[in-house]
């Protein structure tokens, strides 16, 4: 089966539990904070554009290359928007959210 790339990916470790991750539109690398990007288009009027994560370097240069100007922020800076804009707060992501550690 071929390997599609998806923004959001869930990924098993070895004891078999899931993982979701986010990755690059360009390359699929899973992304971490400081190495990725969100990158968007910028029109100057009211309208909604879709937003692409990128790696830092090559596959950011592609893209805006491509597009034109765009605007970008980091990921920690995304993530903060999602859960602001979703009306999700950092008690109810602490509540909902499991790790290795606590299994």
């Amino acid at each position: 089966m071929e390997r599609e790339i998806a923004l959001i990916q869930v990924q098993y470790d070895k004891a078999g539990r899931s993982c979701p991750v986010i990755a690059c539109d360009v390359c699929g690398t899973v992304l971490k904070a400081g190495k990725g990007i969100y990158v968007y288009p910028s029109t100057g009027a009211e309208d909604t554009v879709p937003v692409h994560l990128l790696c830092k370097g090559d596959c950011d240069r592609a893209f805006q290359g491509k597009y034109g100007e765009t605007r970008f922020g980091e990921l920690p800076a995304l993530l903060g928007f999602l859960a602001h804009n979703s009306g999700t707060t950092l008690k109810s992501i602490k509540e909902n959210i499991i790790t290795a550690e606590s299994l």
